[in-house]
């Protein structure tokens, strides 16, 4: 249960991929007729490219389907035969639980804090007091659908009043820290953010409601 998703998983996926596209074993052969073919250099580089789109996508789903499961949260495979569970189950009050208030915690920084180190937005604003600035925002790994599906992991249900207490404390610090980067949200006029800026701050700020 301790172990997180590798984290280079879908690059991992296309890796593999790729290999087995330079491999004459899956690149070329005979057909029931006889024929021989090959896969030409075109044909390749779309597959990769399909593949590399389906690589995201099944990173973000078993990235929410982890977040999921540690959260509590009743999930539907009805492809697979299972349904939701038709009464949402609240974590007991036991050490095993409050263990799992430390992992989600963890989960929290890595799915909610992670960023790409090469990218950056950089916003423009003005104060409401006329001054004007400029800062570099960070762009964060996961999207705002796996950063707000972690925040839950500290919210869930519980039996206990001070199940993750300590936790939600230390994330809604670190939400803060991120907010930071900004300044503060009540000197800045918020009509002079772009979309990006505008977005950034506001996704944080959901974030952070969450936690309160």
């Amino acid at each position: 249960m301790a172990n997180i998703l590798p984290e280079d998983i879908d690059s991992q996926i296309v890796d593999r991929f790729s290999a087995l596209l330079e491999d004459p074993l899956y690149n070329s052969g005979t057909r029931r007729d006889g024929s021989q073919y090959s896969f030409s250099e075109e044909e390749k580089v779309i597959m990769l490219r399909e593949v590399k789109k389906y690589a995201t996508s099944v990173k973000e789903i078993l990235i929410l389907n982890e977040v999921k499961a540690l959260s509590g949260e009743e999930f539907d495979f009805p492809n697979h035969g299972q349904s939701a569970h038709p009464e949402q189950v609240a974590w007991a009050d036991n050490d095993v639980t409050y263990g799992m208030a430390a992992l989600n915690l963890k989960r929290f920084e890595r799915y909610v804090l992670s960023k790409n180190a090469d990218e950056k937005i950089s916003a423009q604003m003005k104060l409401k007091s006329g001054e004007e600035k400029s800062v570099d925002l960070p762009v964060y790994r996961y999207s705002q659908n796996i950063r707000e599906a972690s925040t839950a992991l500290l919210a869930g249900p519980h039996k206990a009043v001070d199940w993750a207490f300590i936790e939600k404390q230390k994330a809604s610090d670190l939400v803060d820290q991120e907010i930071g980067l900004i300044g503060d949200p009540d000197t800045i006029d918020l009509t002079t953010l772009d979309r990006s800026a505008l977005q950034w701050l506001l996704n944080n700020k959901k974030i952070k409601g969450s936690l309160e």
